[in-house]
């Protein structure tokens, strides 16, 4: 069992308790993938022109056709979902699953 103090809350919601660092500030999970997602600006589908969504999948920031049901990976993207794949069994097994079905 970790011990938490206030020095533990994260440093953007003030809410959450995390001992998680993001860019040298406790972050928690969740205004991580705030700050992800954020950053990023929009981006319309190269096959169809629609505005895509952004989902956050263990810090990877794909863009999503839900007209075309397209993925679409920025620079980068698809080596840190290998490696991430390698290191976690159950994130390859969803990519795999994610594919089949679509």
């Amino acid at each position: 069992m970790s011990w938490f103090n206030s020095k533990n809350l994260c440093s953007h919601c003030n809410i959450t308790k995390t001992n998680q660092k993001f860019e040298n500030a406790i972050t928690c999970p969740q205004c991580e993938s705030n700050i992800l997602l954020a950053r990023e600006g929009i981006r319309m589908c190269p096959v169809d022109q629609t505005e895509m969504t952004k989902e956050n999948h263990k810090g990877i920031i794909l863009d999503r056709c839900s007209k075309c049901n397209g993925v679409w990976l920025d620079r980068d993207e698809l080596s840190s979902m290998q490696e991430l794949a390698i290191e976690d069994s159950d994130f390859a097994t969803g990519m795999v699953i994610g594919m089949a079905i679509g």
